[in-house]
């Protein structure tokens, strides 16, 4: 076979599939970025989610939910709060910003408002973009995934009840949705100084069990165990992978060689892992199709 028989006509970029210099802190939001890169399903949500913004930011939506919400201030009792929360996302929801994507993409909407994404690969984005974006993906972060470990993530909230009112009086429209089963919900208390920690923390732990739902025994890590788990950077060399074959034309030896010709080392051994390489890719975009809710 000629060297450039059965090579796409596309050219491939480095930047496309060469992630051996992705600086350790990028290493997740460039896997998120590069598989959401080939996922239709999050282009066209991303897409779909920066025209409604557009539109939210708008004078006119502006407007619309102001007025509305002068009109129908928020009743305090529950169930009339539930038929007020319904009316107000069936009259002005489309003034919202809302999105289906999963939280921790959202940061795609902000690259594609500025023309990044999904035009440019990971490595193709201006260092101080990226390490900015990076910065928000600290290992002790807090999540925003619906999955039990990302929700363990998330602090106990506590502020004043005045400066609780106060947000909930300037932000109706955050309020609009109904609570979430696994949210405790807004509760008030009051600490008396002269008590001492220990007592106040035992006095929060009988709260804790008195009012923990039985079936929100909370996140431990220790009962999710097992073997060893599949890294954002295993993903991303499969993902170099998927994307140099895709280029050959399915063609695993062609990828292969050329991977070895441009960096001088091997992805993987043989043909057979470089087949189960991107069948793993495949399915992790799969899984990417699906984080539009």
């Amino acid at each position: 076979m000629k060297k450039d028989e059965g090579k796409s006509s596309v050219k491939l970029i480095r930047e496309a599939w060469d992630f051996g210099n992705v600086p350790p802190d990028e290493i997740e939001p460039c896997y998120l970025y590069e598989y959401s890169k080939e996922s239709s399903e999050i282009i066209r949500e991303v897409t779909a989610t920066l025209k409604r913004r557009h539109y939210a930011e708008s004078e006119d939506a502006k407007k619309r939910r102001s007025d509305w919400f002068k009109s129908n201030p928020e009743p305090l009792e529950a169930r009339q709060r539930e038929i007020w929360r319904t009316k107000s996302v069936n009259e002005i929801g489309d003034t919202l910003s809302v999105t289906r994507l999963d939280h921790e993409i959202h940061f795609l909407v902000d690259l594609a408002d500025d023309r990044v994404f999904p035009e440019n690969y990971w490595l193709e984005i201006e260092s101080d973009r990226r390490h900015s974006t990076s910065s928000f993906f600290g290992p002790g972060r807090m999540r925003w995934g619906s999955d039990p470990a990302s929700m363990e993530t998330r602090p106990l909230r506590i502020e004043t009840l005045e400066s609780f009112l106060d947000f909930r009086q300037q932000w109706p429209v955050l309020f609009m949705f109904g609570e979430h089963p696994n949210y405790s919900g807004p509760q008030v208390f009051d600490a008396c100084w002269a008590r001492s920690d220990s007592k106040l923390t035992r006095d929060f732990v009988e709260w804790l069990k008195e009012n923990r739902p039985k079936d929100q025994p909370g996140f431990q890590v220790s009962a999710h165990g097992g073997s060893r788990r599949t890294t954002p950077r295993d993903l991303l060399k499969a993902l170099a992978a998927f994307r140099l074959i895709r280029h050959f034309k399915g063609d695993v030896q062609a990828a292969r060689d050329h991977y070895h010709e441009v960096i001088g080392t091997f992805l993987y051994k043989d043909d057979s892992a470089w087949s189960k390489a991107e069948k793993k890719a495949l399915q992790e975009i799969r899984h990417f199709d699906k984080l539009v809710k």
